[in-house]
């Protein structure tokens, strides 16, 4: 659906915003795109969108026409000449809706972001988190084949994220491909397939998700879940503590090691004690990974 050669940008006066990017997306992908602010997240989108001009490099899109692509802004850009309504319905008429069908499904989207009972209110007397709602509704009334969204759930509350998240995960199943960059990374590590992580221009990760998350080098995670049989006595509790292991659960027993204390030395005072059938390291989440690699 989407493939990037070599895409460099480069804003007059100041350094490279993208550094020769080159990745592909396959349909039927839901993509997050993560990286610190500055990374060049909306650069690398609005370029996608067609909205920005590469320095270098160019960006091929397997679509039938530019309708079949719609694209939701950090910056609000919405009619402000027209209602709720009729902003949401210009998505429907963009993506080649007849006029007669483009309300029904325009009352659609904006159900489904809740905000029917705006319908008729100007766009310029509604607030920020509303108008974000209006513009992401516009963009699903496209029912564009690629759909970029950049930071949608900025002013959506938790439930609003949730029920977003949720709709673009059955568009997915559909065959749509989804771009979305947010800071909200719980919230993507439920919903995506596939990771691009920027960093100063650069693309360093790219991969999906699971491979993201297993990947080798992040399995140095210090907390560990044993499943056992048995009794643990309040002594072999207390021996474990004073040996420098932290305990955050007893059943199934869920510890944090420190520096000074490896697998081999926790297993020593356990395996006289009790049975052990199971160790399963914690695999560190999105979140915890972003953190790691900036």
């Amino acid at each position: 659906m989407v493939t990037i050669k070599e895409v460099s940008k480069v804003y007059r006066g100041q350094k490279a915003a993208l550094s020769n990017i080159n990745a592909q997306i396959k349909s039927g992908t839901l993509l997050g795109l993560v990286g610190p602010n500055g990374a060049g997240k909306s650069t690398l989108i609005n370029i996608i969108a067609g909205v920005l001009r590469p320095t270098k490099g160019e960006v091929q899109l397997a679509l039938k026409d530019l309708a079949s692509l719609a694209w939701v802004s950090q910056s609000t850009t919405l009619d402000w000449y027209l209602d709720v309504l009729h902003n949401v319905r210009l998505g429907a008429r963009l993506g080649g809706v007849a006029l007669y069908k483009s309300y029904k499904i325009a009352y659609q989207a904006m159900e489904l972001m809740q905000i029917s009972d705006l319908k008729y209110t100007d766009v310029e007397a509604i607030s920020g988190g509303q108008q974000q709602r209006v513009q992401i509704a516009r963009a699903l009334a496209q029912q564009a084949d690629l759909l970029l969204l950049d930071e949608p759930t900025l002013g959506l509350d938790y439930n609003g994220s949730i029920q977003l998240m949720k709709h673009l995960k059955k568009l997915v199943l559909q065959g749509k491909t989804i771009i979305i960059s947010s800071h909200n990374l719980v919230l993507l590590e439920e919903y995506v397939d596939h990771v691009w992580f920027l960093n100063d221009g650069v693309l360093e990760i790219n991969q999906p998700l699971q491979q993201f998350l297993l990947e080798e080098n992040y399995q140095d995670t210090t907390e560990l879940t044993i499943l056992y049989q048995g009794n643990l006595e309040e002594q072999t509790l207390e021996e474990i503590q004073n040996s420098g292991v932290r305990i955050l659960q007893q059943s199934p027993l869920k510890v944090e090691l420190t520096n000074s204390v490896d697998t081999n030395t926790l297993l020593a005072i356990l395996l006289p004690k009790i049975k052990i059938y199971a160790i399963k390291p914690a695999v560190m989440g999105l979140e915890k990974l972003y953190t790691k690699v900036q």
